[in-house]
């Protein structure tokens, strides 16, 4: 998946794409915590949307 330690480095171009990839992956993991987190909050907890929210943000 990755470059070994002794093989070139990439391209700039390549790079910021696997940069810009992780890091969508990363705000996407996020994102359905924090859905699930809300929808927990406000169906089980019978909190309003905002502070299911604020709740789900601050766990998160």
């Amino acid at each position: 998946m990755y470059e070994h330690r002794k093989q070139r480095l990439l391209p700039w171009a390549v790079f910021m794409r696997r940069v810009a990839q992780h890091g969508a992956f990363a705000l996407l993991v996020v994102a359905v915590g924090l859905g699930i987190g809300i929808l927990g909050y406000h169906y089980v907890a019978r909190l309003s949307w905002i502070d299911s929210l604020l709740n789900a943000s601050m766990i998160l």
